[in-house]
């Protein structure tokens, strides 16, 4: 005979948006307060990330932009994004 199982909620969601557009949709997720997800905005640019509703933030390219935005240029963007994580993965 079968018995119902238990069912635990063990999944972990994050959302990470990357760059303006993708933060602001973030932004309006944290604004209708979606619970059981973390939260993480991703920019270059400092002053956005200051201004941000989401709780957790990660400014990438700091060395190459000054703390600027990539100015909408995606491959400047790509670069400075896989160095901050080249450089985040070393021990």
């Amino acid at each position: 005979m079968f018995e119902p199982m238990e069912l635990t909620n063990d999944a972990v969601i994050k959302v990470i948006g990357v760059g303006g557009g993708a933060v602001n949709a973030v932004e309006h997720m944290v604004r209708e307060r979606i619970e059981g997800v973390e939260f993480f905005a991703v920019n270059t640019d400092a002053q956005a990330l200051r201004k941000t509703a989401v709780g957790q933030t990660i400014q990438i390219g700091s060395g190459i932009t000054k703390g600027l935005g990539a100015a909408r240029t995606r491959k400047s963007a790509v670069t400075r994004l896989m160095k901050t994580v080249k450089r985040c993965a070393q021990p």
